[in-house]
């Protein structure tokens, strides 16, 4: 019982939350990586880039 008492109290959440952080992280760093790509191919082509957000850029390569 004192088992089951730890993982509902200490484990689980504490499991939710690493797992929320790890989300976030890996969320920003595909952002850092979209920017930096829009931003190289636009640099290649000797213009300045749009603002464009990671997400719209995801919904663009997933519409392919």
């Amino acid at each position: 019982m004192a088992e089951l008492q730890m993982l509902l109290e200490e484990e689980i959440p504490g499991g939710r939350r690493a797992l929320f952080d790890s989300y976030t992280n890996l969320e920003r760093v595909a952002d850092y990586c979209e920017n930096n790509y829009i931003q190289v191919v636009w640099g290649l082509m000797g213009r300045p880039h749009p603002p464009i957000s990671g997400r719209f850029l995801r919904r663009c390569i997933a519409a392919k």
